[in-house]
């Protein structure tokens, strides 16, 4: 059966807004590809790397940046696509313009110039490598002396060093005879000051270590379709248009659109969305909402059971599962509450602390 009569064939059932293995019985659906074996993948694709040990667990932080990124791209649908104030730039507005969901699959490989049976060829994969990039996560800028900056001086840190300053200050050479009491109080406020600065520090360093743990999520391995023939091909050098086949145990190594799926075909999306339900893959769009529907394999999930073929639409930075660990890992802009709480009280103590040592 080709894949033009599995979508017709799909297109008379009724699909649900998001369908969960245990709501379907597997027996009444109609069969959309053939048996696959259920044995466990043993290649670099499969989720072995799941198990290593990491300092920040993912599923803890990337499934509520991806549904607030969710949220907003449904209201800015809502409000005809316009976007969504106060959203980040580059990610969720990205997708709620996307269409790549919702087009007939025809035109899918017409736009990147890729076929299912051929895929692209090695000389368009070379170009689109190096015009795209590697299918990695890249690491956030750092500026470590404007942040070793703030760790310092940030907060009460400013308080804190001017105050230790004036008691070396009191100790000598005001100090006639200098007294031990002021030197005491200098070292106290010093070590204070270094330990609030290595406190924010360690903060920061343990956000940061989210986007390393990310990094490990994503497969070192991919069976891709170029020029006819399946080989298998370094995670990294995937680009846009390969078409790649995804079996059970295997991490899906970049957002793809499916074209042809096992009828058992189950995505676990828990590292997303949170969710601890297997998806049921298809190859028709369940969801008007790029990152709810089911027949998008995002980047980072697993495929828990079945077989599932699809030609990549996204890669590195540009997938949903990049874009969600930017929005974890990326400083945001501007104070938050808490902050200018923090900010005022420190502006209050040192108006008064001037304002005491003009009167004594």
């Amino acid at each position: 059966m080709s894949s033009n009569d599995r979508e017709v064939e799909m297109s008379e059932q009724k699909v649900p807004h998001i369908t969960y293995a245990d709501d379907v019985d597997a027996e009444a659906r109609p069969r959309t590809g053939a048996r696959v074996s259920r044995r466990m993948s043993t290649d670099s694709m499969s989720i072995r790397s799941m198990s290593r040990q990491r300092s920040v667990d993912p599923s803890l932080v990337l499934p509520p940046a991806f549904r607030t990124m969710s949220f907003d791209v449904e209201q800015s649908k809502a409000r005809n696509d316009a976007p969504v104030k106060g959203a980040p730039k580059g990610a969720q507005n990205d997708f709620s313009t996307y269409d790549l969901h919702t087009i007939p699959i025809e035109e899918v490989f017409q736009r990147f110039s890729s076929s299912p049976t051929s895929g692209l060829s090695i000389d368009q994969a070379m170009v689109l490598l190096r015009d795209v990039g590697l299918n990695k996560l890249t690491a956030p800028p750092s500026n470590w002396l404007m942040k070793t900056v703030t760790y310092l001086f940030g907060g009460f840190g400013s308080i804190l060093f001017v105050a230790a300053i004036m008691v070396f200050v009191a100790w000598k050479p005001l100090g006639d005879p200098p007294a031990l009491a002021n030197l005491a109080l200098a070292i106290v406020l010093v070590l204070v000051w270094l330990i609030q600065a290595a406190f924010s520090f360690w903060q920061d360093f343990s956000s940061g270590r989210v986007m390393a743990s990310i990094n490990t999520m994503l497969p070192d391995q991919a069976m891709v379709l170029r020029e006819g023939n399946w080989s298998s091909v370094e995670g990294t050098k995937l680009v846009p248009g390969d078409v790649i086949k995804i079996s059970m145990g295997n991490k899906v190594p970049a957002d793809v659109r499916f074209f042809d799926v096992s009828s058992d075909a189950r995505l676990d999306r828990s590292i997303l969305t949170g969710e601890v339900k297997p998806l049921v893959a298809t190859i028709k769009s369940t969801d008007t909402n790029f990152l709810e529907t089911a027949n998008i394999g995002l980047a980072g999930t697993n495929c828990t059971t079945g077989t599932l073929y699809g030609v990549i639409i996204n890669t590195g930075d540009n997938t949903v599962f990049g874009k969600t660990a930017r929005l974890t890992s990326h400083a945001k802009q501007g104070l938050t509450p808490l902050q200018k709480e923090i900010y005022i009280f420190v502006g209050i103590i040192t108006a008064l602390m001037v304002s005491m040592i003009i009167l004594v």
